[in-house]
């Protein structure tokens, strides 16, 4: 009778739910969830729980901003010439990232753009989880973007923005291996500057070697001289 009676309540409670999200479907219509729902993988549901997690997209003036204040941007540490454990800060409303997990797994399914992302990640080894949560990220930049331009989800923008970001990137990389380059070659050097164990292995490694060429030809030089 116990059990009985507690599967009655929820049922009851479930039906309490479905009936209470109609109504909220119903009764909140408003041009942004008309946006937000334009993107394969965002139903009504979600995309009322994206905007109330949102409020309003003009407090965020950067979509790294945005990315940063629900805990969707990479954190990792650096030791060195090392870099240890990359992974998603996760700080900020769990709500939202539990809302974007959702999303991002009908999106793996329905969206070719995020289904393409996913596979492309889990390839490259990344764990499945892990791949997940890069689409998380890539899902809410794709919603920041549909919201500050009000603009429905569009793939061709999406593509032109990777285009952009990719060039960007390249000459980022050529700006920072010119200054590289020119700073080693104009430096000073100090015998006290602190290096990481990497480094003295190698520097150690080096020293060795320099030293057994040295020896070897010393060693040869002797003994042409002996047999004179």
């Amino acid at each position: 009778m116990l059990v009985k009676q507690l599967a009655l309540q929820i049922r009851t409670f479930d039906q309490n739910i479905k009936g209470q999200m109609l109504l909220i479907e119903q009764e909140m219509s408003c041009p942004e969830i008309e946006l937000l729902c334009s993107f394969k993988g965002i139903d009504t549901t979600s995309a009322i729980g994206l905007l109330l997690e949102i409020g309003t997209i003009e407090r965020f003036t950067t979509v790294k901003g945005f990315s940063c204040y629900f805990g969707l941007h990479p954190k990792f540490k650096q030791s060195g010439d090392k870099t240890v454990g990359v992974k998603m800060s996760k700080q900020g409303s769990k709500n939202m990232r539990k809302i974007l997990f959702n999303i991002a797994r009908g999106a793996i399914v329905y969206n070719p753009l995020i289904k393409e992302l996913y596979e492309r990640k889990v390839s490259e080894g990344m764990s499945n989880m892990a791949a997940i949560g890069v689409c998380m990220h890539k899902i809410l930049r794709i919603v920041y973007g549909m919201l500050k331009h009000k603009q429905k989800y569009n793939p061709q923008i999406d593509m032109q923005n990777r285009e952009r970001s990719k060039e960007k990137q390249q000459e980022k990389q050529q700006q920072e291996n010119a200054c590289i380059e020119k700073g080693r070659r104009y430096q000073n050097f100090d015998s006290k500057a602190p290096v990481s164990k990497k480094q003295t292995k190698k520097r150690k490694e080096h020293v060795l070697s320099q030293c057994e060429i040295t020896s070897h030809s010393a060693g040869s030089t002797c003994s042409s001289q002996s047999s004179l």
